[in-house]
């Protein structure tokens, strides 16, 4: 079955985007550092 591991997989990237979101808000210095 494809469906669990898909779920899974968007789950995973979604959290990822979240917490990337999350992150460069958190921290406005690491974007200076992450931009090269």
């Amino acid at each position: 079955m494809v469906w669990p591991g898909l779920a899974l997989f968007i789950s995973v990237m979604a959290f990822n985007l979240l917490g990337d979101a999350l992150r460069d808000r958190l921290d406005p210095h690491l974007i200076a550092e992450h931009s090269h």
